[in-house]
């Protein structure tokens, strides 16, 4: 499992979030845990969003949307099979955790 690869969630909240994408760096690959950002379904009614907290992206063929205020730490024996990697589209991830952690509304 490497930096930005998408896996399937096997848990319980899999009908919102069938994804994870790992954003932990390969650098602790070693520990047995990965930080990962859920990736989830909208409807079209909720997508009422910050296009850089929450970046769309395709995973096999369903818009999922990444929810990087929901960031945490999963054991990695609890990741599903990788399914993508959205290595491509790593400065999107950054940006939004950048968003999240850095800046502040006046």
């Amino acid at each position: 499992m490497n930096q930005f690869d998408v896996c399937r969630n096997v848990g319980p909240g899999r009908s919102k979030a069938p994804y994870f994408v790992i954003v932990q760096s390969n650098y602790f690959s070693k520990l047995n845990r990965r930080v990962v950002i859920p990736l989830v379904v909208l409807k079209p009614s909720a997508r009422e969003f910050d296009a850089v907290l929450m970046p769309s992206f395709t995973v096999e063929n369903r818009e999922v949307f990444l929810m990087t205020a929901d960031i945490f730490s999963i054991p990695a024996s609890k990741l599903g099979e990788t399914v993508d990697s959205l290595l491509g589209s790593r400065d999107r991830i950054d940006d939004s955790l950048t968003w999240l952690t850095h800046y502040a509304s006046p």
